[in-house]
């Protein structure tokens, strides 16, 4: 038993790096997913026509130093159309193109995610898809059960740079600290 154990664990660790590389390769265009990026302003200007670029930083969480980024790119593909604000002319309003509105729409019918799905379980059908859901929620319910309790504070790598110095330090002070 022990070493079919070890055998699935092993398949997990390798599905879920594939995993993470299908979602690094289909990340490369945050125009199409409405939860990242490009894709998560188009969406919001798609639900509310015109806003402040400081409303959109402020609702998306971005700071307005990469808003302003975000916003060119999207204004020199053609999305989106900057105007001073008429109330405070330092102010800019942001308003979404038809074309943009156009990817918006698009970005509602079918994310990118959605594809890679569908194209990762094609070898499997209706039954084995729901056989293997099946199979993965009664592992997920006992780790949850298990780790219910004791919350690790696993180190991402946002959270690695938020408000510390790890950046600035050797690599064996910093696993001295973490391990």
């Amino acid at each position: 038993m022990e070493n079919t154990s070890f055998n699935l664990t092993e398949k997990f660790i390798m599905l879920s790096r594939l995993f993470m590389q299908k979602h690094h390769q289909m990340g490369a265009n945050h125009l199409h997913d409405p939860f990242r990026g490009q894709g998560r302003i188009l969406t919001l200007l798609k639900m509310q026509p015109k806003m402040s670029q400081k409303e959109l930083s402020y609702l998306l969480g971005i700071r307005p130093q990469s808003m302003g980024e975000l916003l060119t790119k999207l204004e020199q593909n053609g999305y989106i159309i900057r105007t001073p604000s008429a109330e405070d002319r330092r102010a800019m309003e942001i308003q979404l193109t038809d074309e943009g509105a156009a990817v918006a729409a698009e970005n509602k019918e079918r994310r990118a995610a959605e594809l890679a799905a569908d194209e990762m379980f094609q070898c499997l059908n209706k039954e084995e898809q729901e056989v293997l859901a099946g199979y993965l929620e009664r592992i997920i319910d006992v780790l949850q059960k298990t780790l219910a309790g004791d919350p690790v504070d696993l180190p991402g790598h946002r959270s690695r740079l938020d408000g510390c110095d790890d950046r600035h330090r050797g690599f064996d002070e910093w696993r001295r600290d973490r391990f």
